[in-house]
């Protein structure tokens, strides 16, 4: 399929491509939700996908989906249904269509219920196990229809929490984002809305229409401090994510899997996952902005010889209190890890004074460039959440490294 999009600098063509092929190996419903749990591991993170898990009812075996996504304080659970033996009677096939929709929105519903009536412990295709509680997470139900030729002009009314959608929609959406923040972050926004399936790229670009037209909201007077600059940009961008500035997304991506590929001893599986989370939700224009900041700094510091030591960071910060620091440093140690944590430790500090917030997050990613041909960077992660109430001998401590935020557009 192909969209012909107007905008305000002329018309643009965009491809809609087919579902993913499914693979030749298990039964074909199997297949469609593997071929589900690809598309948002390989647009997005195997972190944030999790298998389904089963538990033992009296009654029997129940099955929690075909498919989870954990995005920070999200949810979404996945029903997926696929049509084996198509017939050339359109009412049929309508007739299919409504039954496995009414059946999906049923079965996420009940799984909802059985997250949040018990935790389940779950595995996501990163292969590592966290604890769910369904009670601290918002939902999503999203019913995926894998079917290679559906009748047209099919209306679906989902429930208020839900969105029902064709696969090749649901392949769409990952590959315009490239996020699955982005893709929650969307199918949220769309969720209870009636509509006809198949037309999602329409919804899509509707949307993303109405985005590039709406005009940015007052800035929060706690944003605004010496050096910042703000970044506005539409939520649904009218291109697909990463059309340009191609070597800057390529790093964050990189960045993204360095961490999570990192092996935590000290930091329990769900903050690792949340921090993901966390910088999976820089919208596309701050991602390029970040991959960029990271690429000049690594050039920058390429030079510098021991015992001389040069830092860069920035920050991102919007209305979550969760903030995003990034940060490059002439070499790597223990030690350099070390001040690097007073760093995001004191911005946190700030942070948390400056909103007065209860629970806030910040999460610092500090790349250090390697030498010895097997890669270019080291990734370091620190996370600070909460209050730290530091000490006024601490806080002297960090001030003597580093200049207050006041002082400093870092």
């Amino acid at each position: 399929m192909q969209l012909v999009i107007e905008t305000s600098t002329g018309f643009a063509i965009r491809s809609i491509s087919a579902a993913m092929p499914r693979r030749l190996v298990d039964g074909q419903g199997k297949e469609a939700e593997n071929a589900t749990h690809d598309a948002a591991a390989i647009w997005g993170l195997a972190d944030f996908v999790f298998e389904p898990a089963v538990r033992q009812r009296a009654s029997g075996v129940r099955e929690l989906g075909d498919g989870i996504l954990v995005l920070g304080d999200l949810g979404v659970v996945l029903q997926v249904k696929s049509r084996e033996s198509i017939g050339d009677d359109p009412a049929r096939e309508r007739k299919w269509i409504d039954k496995q929709c009414k059946k999906a929105l049923s079965q996420g519903a009940g799984t909802i219920r059985e997250l949040r009536r018990e935790p389940a412990s779950m595995t996501n295709l990163r292969g590592r196990t966290m604890n769910l509680d369904g009670n601290a997470l918002r939902w999503v139900v999203t019913v995926i229809i894998d079917h290679d030729d559906p009748p047209e002009d099919i209306a679906v009314q989902p429930s208020d929490n839900a969105v029902i959608l064709l696969r090749r929609d649901w392949d769409f959406l990952f590959e315009q984002l490239k996020s699955t923040h982005g893709v929650g972050a969307y199918l949220e926004r769309v969720a209870g809305e009636a509509g006809i399936l198949g037309d999602e790229p329409f919804r899509y670009y509707d949307l993303a229409g109405e985005d590039a037209e709406a005009e940015p909201g007052e800035l929060r007077p706690e944003l605004v401090i010496p050096g910042t600059k703000r970044l506005v940009e539409p939520m649904l961008p009218m291109a697909p994510a990463a059309t340009h500035q191609k070597d800057e997304h390529r790093l964050f991506r990189t960045v993204l899997e360095d961490i999570a590929s990192i092996r935590m001893s000290a930091m329990p599986e769900e903050i690792h996952v949340r921090s993901l989370a966390d910088l999976d939700s820089l919208p596309t224009q701050h991602r390029a902005n970040a991959g960029r900041f990271l690429l000049d700094g690594l050039a920058e510091v390429e030079g510098v010889e021991r015992p001389n030591v040069m830092w860069r960071h920035r920050r991102y910060l919007g209305d979550s209190p969760t903030q995003l620091a990034v940060g490059v440093c002439s070499h790597h140690s223990k030690e350099i890890e070390m001040v690097f944590g007073t760093w995001v430790e004191l911005r946190h500090h700030e942070f948390t004074e400056r909103f007065d917030l209860d629970q806030p997050v910040t999460v610092g990613v500090l790349l250090t460039p390697r030498h010895d041909g097997k890669k270019l960077w080291d990734t370091t992660l620190t996370v600070a959440k909460g209050r730290l109430e530091l000490t006024e001998e601490q806080l002297a401590a960090y001030l003597e490294v580093w200049k207050p935020e006041s002082e400093v557009a870092a």
